[in-house]
């Protein structure tokens, strides 16, 4: 098939796909479409990615390989002249923005796939009378609406307009991610019909065995390591009381963050940062290396309509714990089945799954059970499968 590809996207995923070595590395954090993509092209798919990136040369620029095109569009001046916060406004010239690059190259394309529900999705709907379009929606804007402030509050007040625009559309076929995402969709949009089809994982990161057992390495990830959502001061002080135990534990957190945010200068005020390496923002395969690494990690999202780092861990044979109450991470989860849930708003609940996940019956059980479900449901090459065969209902 010939895959218009929609989102946010980082070339350097499938730089073996591309002509060229000067393959640039941007928008992280965007694990699940990448790993789609890739699998798309090695099953022999044509696809047209249409993605923004606001790195200089802030230009627009086409990246050419083998039976792919990413078109690279500038998100412009917003994120220079306003900052982060007031990038949001320009979303909507960003669309438009979006769909002229997109309507130039329609031509000859099956199908559009956008992901997430907000710029790009309202690039993609603008040809939904056109060519068929699907949505995955990777978020649930109404509930992250709910928990902002400030003018964090202000930015998603903006992207959940764009997202009732989007979702309003009739002609998008709509894929939910997860079934806690099906159950919201379908809550709020009840005559929407939708498959469900969830995050994949590269099936070469899926690991049989793992040479070297380690403990008390203890890891995180997120994209906003001082996001409300994402629940990290929790974990570190849960964390503070395993390593009372464990002199030797360390927490290694992977994401943005900023010291000078007053988040983060409470942690170091409450001594929180003891025994715990930041490391930024990792390129993926640097991730896969530090994942293997560790022992366990610890997922302490308050919300998620996924959770795709939790396919990562658990295929690098990393003994998972996550939210019993946090969206579709207990089903990724498998209830227990493939990683611990516990109360992930009680620091001493997140403590002892720490405990409990080192005990040598339960850690076998759970990697034995996670990596035969991540090979029979998750892979890659299963995942594009359910996209590919949904696509051709509509061609």
């Amino acid at each position: 098939m010939r895959i218009g590809i929609v989102g946010p996207f980082n070339p350097l995923s499938i730089a073996s796909f591309l002509y060229g070595d000067d393959v640039p590395f941007i928008n992280e954090g965007t694990t699940a479409v990448n790993t789609l993509a890739k699998e798309f092209l090695k099953q022999g798919h044509y696809l047209k990615i249409f993605t923004l990136s606001s790195i200089k040369p802030n230009v627009y620029q086409v990246i050419k390989g083998e039976n792919v095109e990413i078109h690279i569009i500038p998100s412009g001046l917003f994120p220079s002249l306003f900052g982060n916060h007031m990038f949001i406004i320009g979303l909507y010239f960003l669309s438009r923005r979006i769909s002229k690059v997109i309507n130039k190259e329609l031509e000859g394309l099956d199908v559009l796939h956008a992901h997430w529900t907000y710029e790009y999705a309202k690039a993609a709907s603008c040809f939904s009378d056109k060519i068929p379009v699907f949505d995955t929606v990777r978020d649930w804007c109404p509930y992250q609406l709910s928990i902002m402030k400030g003018r964090d509050k202000i930015y998603w007040s903006i992207k959940y307009l764009i997202f009732r625009q989007v979702m309003s559309d009739k002609n998008i076929t709509f894929i939910a991610n997860s079934g806690y995402t099906y159950r919201m969709l379908k809550e709020a949009y009840p005559s929407k019909e939708m498959p469900i089809i969830p995050n994949p994982i590269d099936k070469n990161w899926i690991l049989e065995e793992k040479s070297e057992q380690t403990k008390h390495q203890i890891i995180s990830i997120a994209t906003g390591l001082l996001s409300p959502r994402k629940n990290i001061g929790t974990l570190l002080e849960a964390f503070s009381l395993y390593r009372k135990k464990f002199k030797d534990a360390t927490l290694h957190l992977v994401g943005g963050y900023d010291k000078t945010d007053e988040v983060y200068k409470n942690w170091e005020k409450r001594k929180l940062t003891e025994g715990v390496v930041f490391y930024g923002l990792l390129p993926h395969n640097d991730l896969a290396k530090l994942l293997d690494r560790m022992s366990c990690l610890v997922h302490p999202s308050l919300e998620e309509t996924f959770g795709n780092i939790l396919l990562e861990a658990m295929s690098r044979r990393v003994l998972c714990i996550g939210g019993a109450d946090a969206g579709a991470v207990p089903d990724v989860l498998g209830h227990g089945k493939y990683g611990l849930i516990c109360d992930i708003k009680n620091p001493s609940a997140i403590f002892y799954a720490m405990e409990k996940v080192l005990e040598p019956k339960v850690s076998g059980d759970l990697q034995r059970n996670a990596t035969e479900m991540l090979k029979n449901i998750y892979s890659s090459e299963i995942i594009a499968g359910k996209h590919i065969e949904l696509f051709q209902r509509y061609e």
